[in-house]
Order: C-alpha cells, then sequence, then structure tokens
C-alpha cells in the first residue's frame, strides 16, 4: 500500500493550520517555554492536533 498523496497533502496542511493558529497548549510552549525546546515542543503539540485532524479525516472520508 503505500502513503496516499491526499492524505499527504491534507496532512501537510493540518500541520501548518495548527502550527499558525497555536490552539493550547501550543501557544503556551511557544511563549512559556524558552529557547529552541519550546519552539520545538509546540511543533509537537501542532503535530499531535493534525494527526488527530488527518485520524477524523480518514474516518469521515475513508
Amino acid at each position: 500500500a503505500g502513503m496516499d498523496p491526499v492524505l499527504f497533502i491534507v496532512g501537510f496542511f493540518l500541520f501548518r493550520a495548527a502550527d499558525i493558529l497555536k490552539p493550547w497548549p501550543a501557544n503556551w510552549a511557544d511563549r512559556d517555554v524558552p529557547g529552541g525546546f519550546g519552539v520545538m515542543l509546540d511543533d509537537i503539540f501542532a503535530a499531535i492536533y493534525s494527526g488527530a485532524g488527518l485520524c477524523g479525516f480518514i474516518w469521515f472520508f475513508g
């Protein structure tokens, strides 16, 4: 099987949206955790949100 290009594109845009909008706790990590660790932590939270959104996308359209 392999990675469906549609899922790759949807996952990318979900991640970008979560990274730009920074819902809690990503905004906390970006604002209150100092240095590069805060930047990476906010990206991890954005990835968790986008992974959940992608699972919902697959469930709904799958």
